[in-house]
């Protein structure tokens, strides 16, 4: 996917998130390796920090041309490589360190790495004290997100909508069955997100089993089947142990849910505490109870909670927003 900066800007960007080869992480397509030949970038952008950053500087020498690369990081990529590596197979993590060496050192060589939140910047500057950083948060279309009907769920309910895919992050949702049992009275309604491959599920529904106020969703559609399920959930969760930008808090946001989420990671970032939602320690039962049962209770503030929050999101992270400073990194990027 090409992409021309707007008027005033004569370099080109190289989009190489959307060359990967679909084939898995071991090589490169070769729409990439065209691309870099044809195009001639001035500027490599990827979402994916890992053979595209390696070969824009393949391009580079050969080209003899100064070609900076910006990455951008959507998550604490080394809590995730270690919550997979707990469960990997034997066969797996004999690629384990070269999965890692790769892609550490793609990080390495970017010019520019853009971390979606001010908590992975920190992490980012763990490892490279010296790198050059700017925050770019996940990005909503405010204009997707409005009421659809067509689902029925019993009331009071509690709706967590989040993908069963990486350890760390269903950690926070085993965790929270604790919750859900203090809680007789509220349906808990859990969906696995998206219509990918949900390795831990299985997890899930064995820990929430037998929970006659725990309704088992599966995947929804995306749009609108998070659409209809969020229009008739009354409070939004999300229990997790890892997260950084999580786009479905920004979504039930601009459906004017109030959030109730995890305190770890980037979440505080995006939740105005006490006016859009609230974060909450994992282990803090009682503060979860109390806050579900004060939101459920209290028709007035939920609604308010839900205004706030659409406004809050749709003008800190609309699209157009994010693209300016996405800009804004990759003119960084070939300033020097």
């Amino acid at each position: 996917m090409i992409r021309t900066f707007p008027s005033g800007v004569e370099s080109f960007l190289l989009d190489v998130g959307a060359c990967f080869s679909s084939k898995g992480w071991l090589l490169p397509s070769r729409q990439l390796l065209r691309q870099l030949g044809e195009i001639k970038p001035d500027a490599v952008y990827t979402d994916y920090p890992h053979y595209p950053v390696w070969y824009a500087k393949i391009h580079k020498v050969l080209s003899r041309k100064n070609v900076p690369v910006v990455a951008h990081l959507r998550g604490d990529w080394w809590s995730e490589y270690d919550g997979w590596i707990a469960t990997a197979t034997n066969l797996d993590r004999v690629f384990a360190l070269h999965r890692y060496y790769f892609t550490y050192m793609a990080l390495a060589l970017a010019e520019v790495v853009t971390p979606i939140c001010r908590a992975l910047n920190d992490i980012v500057l763990e490892h490279f004290p010296s790198k050059r950083t700017i925050v770019i948060p996940q990005g909503v279309d405010p204009d997707t997100f409005y009421e659809e009907p067509g689902v029925e769920l019993k009331h009071p309910n509690v709706c967590i909508i989040q993908n069963h895919t990486i350890l760390p992050k269903v950690r926070g949702l085993l965790g929270f069955v604790r919750v859900v049992k203090e809680m007789p009275e509220v349906n808990f309604y859990i969906s696995g997100g998206q219509p990918i491959s949900q390795t831990y599920e299985s997890l899930v529904r064995e820990t929430f089993a037998n929970l006659p106020n725990v309704h088992m969703l599966g995947q929804v559609d995306y749009p609108s089947g998070l659409r209809r399920l969020l229009s008739e959930a009354d409070v939004y969760v999300l229990a997790s142990g890892l997260d950084m930008c999580p786009t479905t808090v920004l979504e039930a946001a601009l459906m004017e849910r109030p959030v109730v989420a995890s305190r770890v990671g980037g979440v505080p970032e995006i939740i105005l505490e006490g006016k859009t939602g609230y974060t909450v320690p994992n282990g803090d039962v009682h503060k979860w109870v109390s806050i579900l049962r004060t939101i459920l209770s209290d028709r007035k503030l939920a609604k308010q909670l839900g205004k706030n929050g659409r406004r809050w999101v749709a003008k800190n992270f609309n699209w157009n927003r994010i693209g300016m400073l996405t800009l804004e990194s990759i003119r960084s990027a070939c300033n020097g």
